[in-house]
């Protein structure tokens, strides 16, 4: 089991959200950042992508580097978890990202875009009449 060693270092956290497998930044998105772990869970911040999908660089806490140096069960990193929300997407989490001192963590949140449909509009229910007057035969001859 790990010890719970306090934070007395920073990392840096820094997410890009975007759409169309990075083609696409989404700026305006919404992303909500909690510690994960029991020695930063008051970490809690709100931040917004800018024009490039990126959010400001944000300090945040983590253990120190040193850390990372000794035997045993002591985690070298924080854990922060993030949600991003932007209009006419589905929500996006990230659980768990790791934070290192001294280090930005930069976490790509790739998102996925609501239907711009109603079902019914797509695939009408119920019974469509076609109207046999349009319809031409097919001529198979190739020419």
């Amino acid at each position: 089991m790990n010890r719970i060693v306090p934070y007395t270092s920073k990392g840096f956290l820094r997410v890009s959200v975007f759409s169309a497998q990075g083609a696409y930044p989404i700026e305006g998105a919404s992303v909500y950042i909690t510690g994960a772990d029991p020695q930063n869970r008051d970490v809690v911040q709100t931040l917004s992508t800018d024009q490039s999908g990126k959010t400001p660089t944000m300090e945040v806490p983590a253990p120190p580097a040193q850390d990372s140096e000794v035997p045993g069960n002591i985690r070298p990193y924080a854990a922060y978890d993030i949600q991003v929300t932007a209009p006419g997407y589905y929500i996006h989490q990230a659980l768990a990202v790791p934070v290192f001192a001294g280090v930005v963590s930069m976490q790509p949140c790739e998102m996925i875009p609501k239907s711009l449909y109603i079902s019914d509009q797509v695939f009408p229910r119920g019974v469509n009449e076609i109207d046999e007057s349009r319809i031409e035969p097919f001529d198979d001859e190739i020419q």
